[in-house]
């Protein structure tokens, strides 16, 4: 297994130099993948019949949703736009860059949209910031923060996408297989993650530094939540799936929806506690999760009213984009 954890730090720190900029060609990816996979079968071939069937038998799933994430690294990887200082910033891409900026260099949070400040990714991006700031420190490429070009900030933030998007596909499958015990949800769960890894939506929402993969995330979460308290009816799995859910709506106003699911699930789970009591957990998690990754919303709540009464208006007909809405 020695060759094995070496070949997947050189894969990672490849991943880490294509996302960065450095240009590193997704065959090189796709050779040392091949080679991970080479090493990996040649392990299990190493092994005893009997015991080699029974280990692929029982990890069968893991190891098609592994090889289906990484399929979806790469291919997000290669359809992940590299034209920074060619091509003009996208507004919302800009915006969402310049008040993580501001972050950093004042201390203080915009949020005069929820663009500005998109709950819980905001501190995701945070959190991805830090050590590429400390990688351009190395590197030379900037003494201070705000020595990074707003390009830079960009294209990382389009890097913090590909594992956002890469961890839906898995929950994906994990979804599926929920759906039933048999083996039909097996392949039920490794289409449809195949089918998340290699749709075109995936590689739209990554190409872009946009909040879309973190809500898509936060949905699928809540979703395979549901699954969970429609199966338990465990007063802590409501509150989670709620919390999920309150994340989600945090992050962007659509995510309200995830909400729905666990109500659903509430009504309709199979056994444990009643439904009002599940129902009330789910809501409550829903709204403390909400309170605390979206702060904002009730310390700014006329601004809040104005920012929602906005968003209802771009999706009526009257609006000049409506039909892109």
């Amino acid at each position: 297994m020695a060759v094995a954890r070496v070949l997947v730090l050189i894969l990672a720190a490849l991943v880490v130099a294509r996302v960065t900029g450095f240009g590193v060609p997704v065959s090189v990816l796709a050779a040392f993948l091949a080679l991970l996979l080479l090493q990996i079968a040649a392990r299990a071939m190493s092994q005893e019949s009997s015991t080699r069937s029974r280990w692929l038998r029982d990890h069968q799933f893991e190891l098609a949703v592994g090889a289906l994430a990484l399929l979806a690294v790469l291919l997000q990887i290669n359809g992940l736009r590299l034209d920074i200082g060619q091509t003009p910033l996208d507004i919302d891409e800009n915006r969402l860059a310049h008040t993580v900026r501001v972050f950093f260099d004042t201390g203080e949070i915009p949020h005069q949209t929820v663009e500005d400040y998109p709950g819980i990714f905001y501190w995701l991006v945070v959190g991805a910031y830090l050590p590429a700031f400390l990688w351009a420190l190395v590197s030379g490429m900037a003494d201070n923060f705000a020595g990074l070009s707003q390009d830079f900030l960009v294209l990382v933030g389009r890097g913090l996408n590909v594992p956002l998007y890469t961890a839906t596909v898995i929950l994906t499958a994990v979804l599926g297989r929920r759906l039933d015990n048999g083996s039909p949800a097996l392949a039920m769960g490794v289409v449809t993650a195949g089918l998340m890894a290699c749709s075109s939506m995936g590689l739209r929402i990554t190409a872009q530094f946009r909040n879309e993969a973190a809500v898509l995330l936060l949905v699928t979460a809540a979703l395979v939540s549901s699954m969970v308290l429609l199966s338990k009816g465990r007063l802590r799995f409501a509150a989670l799936a709620g919390a999920i859910a309150g994340l989600a709506c945090g992050v962007k106003y659509t995510g309200v929806f995830a909400l729905l699911p666990v109500l659903g699930a509430a009504a309709w789970r199979r056994e444990g506690e009643p439904a009002w009591k599940l129902a009330a957990a789910g809501v409550v998690g829903f709204v403390v999760a909400l309170g605390v990754s979206n702060p904002f919303l009730w310390l700014d709540f006329p601004n809040f009213i104005e920012q929602l009464s906005t968003e209802v208006a771009m999706t009526g007909s009257g609006h000049w984009a409506a039909s892109d809405n």
